[in-house]
């Protein structure tokens, strides 16, 4: 009788274990040619799912906001309080010379800030925004800010919040990739593309009769056995431990009730 691969189920198999079991799945195909026994298609479709692996080997520590983004944020607030000083003593100074870009600029930028420093930071990035945004095209506004000092503190408060859109964006991506949802899925597609490798070897087998499977088929079932085994071990030892507990609570319970 033709050998036949090891039923194999990937259900058992925890996250740790993925990238050893996948990485070696992918040498030993790779080790007997998966071009020369008709299997490269469903080689090449697990081979693809290589950067999922990354969710698996690299340590996810929760993704705390960078040091970095905390630092620039606390010096657009640092910024955005000199700003409505800045507000207070042009107002305060009254300048003839300066009263009609004043009075167009300054109620125009106090409806943005008005409590900036005091809100949330989403909503304090908010309200930045909205301003910065609104400010592209609003030339004269922009150029009533030029008599009275303020442009230079704009620009700086410009390129503070376009960095910290950029970093904002990169935490969500990290953030993202480690979702449960994409675990869950990243671990769908790599037990579908493990499944359909091997039911190919099963087929190719069948279909093509002069090509010899057995030394891969061979390699394939010592691998998968001994992860077999490991996973059997380690569910033997937990149906034991909760065996051992609900004899120790049952003992205990009957104990204290002789006692009573």
């Amino acid at each position: 009788m033709k050998k036949v691969l090891v039923v194999f189920s990937l259900s058992k198999v925890r996250k740790s274990e993925f990238p050893e079991i996948m990485n070696a799945i992918l040498a030993i195909v790779k080790k007997f040619d998966p071009i020369a026994l008709k299997i490269v298609g469903m080689y090449n479709l697990l081979l693809e799912l290589l950067p999922l692996l990354d969710m698996y080997t690299v340590k996810y520590d929760g993704y705390p906001i960078p040091k970095d983004m905390v630092a620039l944020r606390k010096r657009r607030q640092k910024l955005l309080k000199s700003i409505l000083k800045q507000l207070s003593v042009i107002e305060d100074a009254g300048l003839t010379a300066t009263a009609q870009q004043a009075k167009l600029a300054v109620p125009y930028l106090r409806s943005y800030l008005k409590d900036v420093t005091k809100v949330s930071i989403s909503v304090n990035t908010g309200s930045v925004k909205q301003l910065l945004l609104n400010l592209e095209d609003n030339d004269p506004i922009k150029t009533a800010m030029v008599p009275l000092g303020l442009t230079a503190y704009f620009e700086e408060l410009k390129m503070y919040q376009q960095i910290l859109n950029q970093d904002t964006d990169t935490y969500r991506e990290k953030l993202s990739v480690h979702s449960e949802f994409s675990n869950l899925k990243a671990r769908e597609q790599i037990t579908f593309a493990i499944s359909n490798l091997l039911n190919a070897i099963e087929l190719a087998k069948v279909e093509h009769k002069e090509l010899d499977y057995m030394p891969l088929i061979t390699e394939l079932n010592v691998l998968l056995t001994a992860k077999q085994s490991v996973i059997k071990s380690r569910i033997t030892r937990s149906k034991n431990s909760v065996a051992k507990k609900t004899t120790t609570v049952a003992s205990s319970t009957t104990t204290t009730a002789t006692a009573i």
